[in-house]
């Protein structure tokens, strides 16, 4: 092998070295970062009389109802409200005053 070629080669090789750590780098920035939080709330925080629902990275959660025995239902005593709180979802248990139906405390039984 020539002179010549060889110090093509050390060229090409060092091209090749740079153009390697250029799309480390590239792809590292992409794909190294943690995911920033995401939180949105439709009925804007702590709203018991609108059904919301919070996305968040893992997926929608949505205002329910809550039985005398603490399960999710269609009506019940209570009302588990999904809020944003820094960015994240958090859940409240809120015990409604009166009754709660589709995910809203209502003011009596009754009315809807």
């Amino acid at each position: 092998m020539n002179k010549k070629a060889s110090v093509e080669l050390v060229i090409l090789g060092i091209v090749a070295v740079i153009a390697l750590a250029g799309l480390i780098l590239l792809f590292s920035g992409m794909t190294g970062k943690a995911a920033e939080p995401f939180c949105i709330d439709t009925d804007n925080g702590l709203n018991f009389t609108v059904k919301g629902t919070v996305y968040s990275l893992d997926r929608p959660y949505v205002d329910t109802c809550v039985n005398a025995h603490g399960s999710e239902a269609p009506s019940g005593d209570g009302l588990w409200e999904f809020i944003c709180k820094d960015n994240k979802m958090k859940k409240i248990y809120y015990r409604c005053p009166r009754f709660c139906v589709d995910a809203i405390c209502r003011p009596s039984k009754f009315l809807q």
